[in-house]
């Protein structure tokens, strides 16, 4: 597959002979993210089995182009897949079109279809039903999650920014409570075990419609974490068998699967082109190169560092705003995958997306060498979480980095031993208790208490026992060293509602003053804001702070060439680190 535009949408797209095209709808925000691996995988199955396929990203999402401020992006959705269906149907005007969509893509997909007409298949994996209920389920859980929910009639809540305009289209988009058409072929894929909705049952109950019925098993483990969360193959294959039932023509010999992704394509944004492309190496890495007009010959160019289960467009698409902020002021960026994450191909033998320290430096070392030979010879890393970690380590490393902007990270030091994974697994399964949705999906039957249960119970079972404290002060030793003997300037950047703020007080008594005493880094705390910057002013804030320290540019870089912490000693550093048994002598505010 590779990189296309629909309009202002970016996306994925390969030709088949099958006689069939695909459009793939995906989720909204958080859900999206959560599901994009197993997206991306049944699109490529798809494809592989000779079929037309586009996936894409509605503007404002992934890598498309954004929306306007007071645009009506609910409506915008809807063109989105409209346009998409379009587009296909300009590309393979003799194949029949089916869609499958994910939760809020079966919503848009049903108020594009009763528009168009002319869909030939419908599939639905747990579909969003009514606009009404579900603008009801993003008010709750941002109440649930929020202080101020509601903020100028808009949410921005789970990565999905509505405004007043948004939230009002919302309330009225009810395809399935029209007296519409459906397409005649329908397959709904729902949660094992969950009440069907009656809107949808009376409908389907139509004998003009082929409606195939199925159960999404282990729901519990999808949409949850994107390091957890997988499609079951059985859900993979129904999806194929359904799509290549009665399609107009026997496949001819379908692409081969083992053939990388390939392709570019350019998105013109303001003050910059972006190249959304494969690095060349030694493995294909997806990334997107955000050069700006105004670019100075000798400015550092900024790499968006990220792992784990964020892919390259962050949370909320944390990291395609500040790229282009940065384009605004001057500067070039690259945001990308590592192997095993968002749309980058899995490692061999589907390893992890980062079991060791290699891997990430393997990766990010091809990042900065592409940019490199675009003329770039130093660097800014900005990393958020685990990256904000892998930042730390490669900038350590790697001489051609001379800053580094640290958010949210949970550790410094990397560490290949086994206990390092029990402190990030744990955090993971503890958020899940945590996290009101889950417990929401509990009280509306999409998720039973003992599924949670097991949930909860099968991640905590993949880490061992070791004591999470021992080897966390032993990260910090090692992390204050390496800071304080290095060459990079440092920033850090936490939200003072940051699950680590607590860990952070075991070691720093007073972090905003103590990083920059005893370590030589510049800190921010920003106040009320949680570990993920879910709200859209959280991430707004964030870029603000992140800008206000790299501009204006040339004397970015005069500063970062400096040592900052060339004066301190260790020694003295290792000594003024306060003891974990002794009283905190303040809290971060």
């Amino acid at each position: 597959m590779e990189p296309v535009l629909v309009g202002r949408c970016a996306g994925w797209w390969s030709r088949g002979r099958s006689g069939r095209a695909v459009l793939l709808c995906p989720a909204l925000g958080r859900e999206g993210e959560f599901a994009h691996r197993s997206w991306r995988r049944i699109a490529q199955s798809l494809s592989d089995a000779g079929h037309t396929v586009l996936c894409f990203s509605y503007r404002g999402e992934g890598d498309s182009g954004d929306l306007a401020d007071n645009e009506d992006s609910v409506r915008a959705w809807v063109d989105d897949v409209k346009a998409a269906i379009a587009w296909l149907k300009s590309q393979a005007p003799r194949e029949d079109l089916v869609i499958v969509g994910l939760r809020f893509g079966c919503l848009a997909a049903a108020a594009a279809a009763a528009e168009i007409g002319d869909i030939d298949g419908l599939a639905m994996i747990d579909p969003v039903v009514s606009g009404r209920a579900y603008r009801r389920h993003l008010v709750m859980i941002a109440k649930l999650t929020q202080r101020d929910p509601i903020v100028g009639g808009a949410i921005s809540v789970s990565g999905i920014d509505l405004n007043a305009p948004a939230l009002a289209s919302l309330e009225k988009l009810e395809p399935f409570k029209d007296a519409v058409p459906l397409p005649e072929r329908i397959l709904l894929i729902t949660p094992q075990g969950a009440q069907p909705d009656k809107v949808l049952a009376q409908r389907l109950d139509d004998p003009a419609l082929a409606v195939e019925r199925a159960d999404f098993p282990d729901y519990a483990n999808f949409l949850v974490d994107a390091d957890f969360s997988v499609m079951p193959p059985s859900i993979v294959e129904l999806i194929g068998r359904w799509v290549g039932e009665a399609a107009p023509e026997a496949p001819e010999e379908a692409p081969s699967g083992s053939e990388p992704w390939l392709g570019a394509c350019s998105l013109p944004t303001p003050g910059a082109t972006e190249t959304l492309q494969f690095l060349p190496g030694p493995s294909p890495l997806f990334g997107v190169v955000c050069q700006a007009d105004a670019a100075v010959p000798g400015d550092p160019a900024v790499v968006l560092v990220n792992t784990g289960s964020t892919s390259h467009v962050g949370t909320g698409r944390l990291w395609v705003a500040l790229a282009r902020q940065l384009a605004l002021r001057g500067l070039t960026s690259l945001r990308f995958d590592v192997a095993g994450v968002g749309d980058s191909p899995d490692r061999p033998g589907q390893r992890p997306p980062i079991e060791h320290l290699s891997d990430g430096f393997a990766d990010v070392t091809a990042a900065l060498d592409h940019l490199q030979k675009l003329g770039h010879d130093r660097f800014v890393l900005v990393g958020f979480c685990r990256g904000a970690q892998l930042a730390f380590n490669i900038a350590q490393r790697d001489p051609r980095v001379v800053g580094q902007f640290l958010i949210g990270t949970p550790e410094l030091f990397w560490t290949d031993r086994p206990a390092h994974r029990v402190a990030t697994q744990t955090w993971r399964y503890l958020r899940l208790v945590r996290d009101p949705q889950n417990w929401r999906m509990t009280f509306t039957g999409r998720m039973t208490p003992l599924r949670l249960v097991k949930a909860i119970v099968r991640i905590a079972m993949r880490t061992s026992f070791t004591p999470v404290a021992r080897v966390r002060a032993w990260f910090v030793a090692r992390s204050v060293r390496a800071v304080t003997q290095g060459r990079v300037q440092t920033w850090m950047f936490f939200g003072d509602e940051d699950e680590f703020i607590k860990d952070l007080e075991e070691y720093f008594a007073t972090p905003r003053t103590e990083f920059e005493r005893l370590l030589g880094v510049k800190s921010v705390f920003m106040a009320q804001t949680a570990h993920l910057f879910v709200r859209k002013t959280d991430r707004e804030r964030l870029i603000e702070a992140l800008i206000e320290r790299l501009q204006p540019a040339n004397s970015l870089a005069d500063r970062l060439s400096c040592n900052l912490s060339a004066h301190i000693e260790p020694a003295r550093i290792k000594a003024e680190l306060p003891s974990r048994s002794a009283p905190a002598a303040g809290r971060a505010g």
